[in-house]
């Protein structure tokens, strides 16, 4: 897991307390603000996917919040995270971009979800994707893609693939769900593919849920975007909306793009780019890259979202010295295209924001967001590199047939780790590398070390694939570390078997450093049906209010009627870009709620 760089460094860890929140009415709310609800910005777009804290007593820019006391007869306090009895569990919980470190807070860290940690390869001359549990290195299904020779492959947020095929020019979304995928031929069956066997004919596996045919054009490039924004309420009892929209771009190498929505595979625009296309990858401020021999594009996707707009952009030039001197002359440009002093082939984007290129003769960096004369850098030539991937650890991964070459990020020190076959490269959630070989049709897995030679090598770990020639995001991973989205972690609570139960307050501690934001929503109803479609209220945003706070009296001025269950959602997010920005830490936290008394 990456450490983020912090703001300060707080010695002298302490243990965590356990929460008791008091569940007196006047207490806390009184200290609650009700312009908690306004706006903080986007979400956070800067710094490592993978996010923790040190511990302690907070310092300057950290908002360090908690509270004591006693519930009071007849109260109970719903307890959960450090230092209680029931400590945080994102993977057994609904819960995304969220993990709990070494003391048991909740922190941001965009390589873990509470599903499972798979990868999609591609077997071209097969016809078929692959998905492969990166934890056992089952293959868990083999999918039938459509038009043929499926090459490029890319992973949203919930796991499921969009795969270009190259011949036919399509592109194909296959669910992750398996057996629960939805029964799209209406046969009452979920009928689905559960193992390399067990290939299903085309349009009979119930997990393909949409094929876009884009008519005769060699499909070089596809990147899923997952885009998380916060809209502010008109009610300030109400809390943000949170606007997601899910869209594949995809590229091909005679320069066109499309932008398909996500959910229905409906073309939304079509555009030429920069430069015909190789590859593509998205980074945390909405610009979409590319490359191919020796040309890097950019297109702003905040401004290209139909076919008036993206046509009506036109493209800036520019070009970068071997020096490293690349002019800024177009970065307010919506389209841009930049000749590189060395030729490029694989693309991906780093949790600094850093596009990454292989090709040529050995690694190159391209810092879009530096000064001028500082965005252009290579490693010491290495040979040509295929795929190439980014991980948590600032360490950068390109496939040289049959080694690899680990580059160090920020000094572009490199290594060769020895492997059978390389072709494409992935990183997995648990910050496995994965070198998948196209002439020998399986997939070695690296481990490794902190140290940049520390290497432990895992030959055939996926065997039997079909001429793979891939090599994109077949994780998800490289999206997540470079769009540093939100995370959240949901718990159910219940209360009263019998009788009205009164939710009365909310406490938690958790330290909130300057530019980010915790945020804390519930919804209450009497079953679990009722539960699922019942109004979000906003119960706090942290920093603007302390701990507690008086939870009924926000039910209460929302006009909701509690119920039995509670949904407690906390939300952490980062305000800005700025990389040096810790993550919040959500220590622990507690509900109390009071029951009828009993009538003998």
């Amino acid at each position: 897991m990456h450490l983020r760089t912090a703001v300060l460094v707080v010695l002298g860890l302490a243990p965590v307390p356990a929460i008791l929140a008091s569940c007196s009415s006047d207490q806390g709310g009184s200290t609650f603000d009700e312009e908690s609800g306004a706006s903080h910005g986007n979400w956070g777009t800067g710094g490592p996917g993978s996010t923790t804290t040190p511990t302690g007593g907070g310092g300057a820019g950290v908002a360090t919040t908690g509270a004591t006391g006693s519930c009071g007869a007849g109260c109970t306090n719903d307890e959960s995270g450090a230092g209680t009895a029931s400590p945080f569990d994102p993977k057994n919980h609904d819960s995304s971009n969220v993990s709990t470190d070494a003391d048991g807070a909740l922190v941001l860290d965009l390589a873990a979800t509470s599903g499972q940690s798979l990868i999609w390869i591609a077997s071209s001359k097969g016809n078929v994707v692959s998905k492969v549990d990166t934890t056992t290195f089952q293959e868990l299904g083999r999918f039938a893609t459509g038009s043929g020779d499926p090459s490029r492959t890319s992973v949203d947020a919930l796991g499921n693939v969009y795969v270009g095929n190259r011949k036919g020019g399509s592109v194909t979304k296959i669910l992750s769900a398996g057996d629960k995928c939805p029964d799209t031929n209406g046969d009452g069956v979920v009928t689905t593919s559960h193992g390399p066997n067990e290939v299903l004919p085309y349009g009979q596996d119930d997990c393909k849920v949409w094929e876009t045919a884009l008519g005769d054009h060699l499909i070089r490039g596809v990147a899923v975007q997952d885009s998380y924004k916060q809209i502010p309420p008109s009610d300030p009892d109400l809390p943000p909306t949170i606007e997601e929209t899910h869209v594949v771009w995809v590229g091909t190498t005679d320069g066109i793009l499309w932008r398909i929505d996500g959910e229905t595979g409906k073309v939304l625009a079509t555009t030429p780019s920069p430069c015909p296309v190789y590859g593509l990858a998205l980074d945390g401020k909405g610009q979409l890259w590319m490359t191919n021999n020796g040309c890097v594009g950019r297109v702003d996707t905040t401004k290209c979202l139909d076919d008036a707009s993206c046509n009506a952009i036109q493209v800036c030039e520019t070009s970068c010295g071997a020096g490293g001197n690349c002019p800024d002359t177009c970065d307010a440009a919506a389209k841009q295209k930049i000749k590189m002093p060395d030729g490029t082939y694989g693309i991906t984007v780093d949790f600094k924001q850093r596009v990454w290129l292989a090709g040529g003769n050995g690694i190159k960096r391209y810092a879009h967001y530096a000064p001028a004369a500082q965005r252009y850098a290579a490693a010491a030539p290495s040979g040509f590199s295929h795929g190439i991937a980014a991980d948590a650890n600032g360490f950068v991964w390109g496939a040289r047939d049959p080694e690899v070459v680990r580059v160090n990020g920020d000094t572009l020190e490199q290594t060769i780790v020895k492997t059978p076959s390389s072709k494409g490269m992935a990183v997995d959630k648990q910050g496995k590398i994965w070198a998948i070989s196209y002439q020998k049709a399986f997939a070695t897995v690296i481990t490794p070390g902190p140290g940049i030679t520390d290497n432990t090598i895992t030959n055939n770990a996926v065997t039997g694939l079909v001429g793979p020639y891939t090599y994109s995001d077949m994780t998800g991973l490289q999206a997540a570390l470079a769009m540093n989205g939100p995370g959240h972690y949901l718990e159910t609570l219940e209360g009263c078997a019998n009788g009205a139960t009164r939710w009365v307050s909310l406490a938690w501690d958790a330290e909130v450093p300057k530019g980010s934001t915790v945020m804390f929503r519930v919804r209450t109803a009497d079953d679990k049906a009722a539960l699922a479609k019942a109004t979000w209220v906003l119960a706090a945003q942290v920093p603007t209010a302390t701990s507690p706070i008086d939870l009924e009296a926000r039910l209460v001025k929302a006009g909701v009627t509690p119920g039995r269950y509670l949904d407690l959602d906390v939300w952490l997010w980062l305000d800005g870009d700025d990389p040096t920005v810790k993550s919040p830490r959500v220590k622990n936290l507690s509900v109390g709620h009071t029951c009828p008394p009993k009538v003998d």
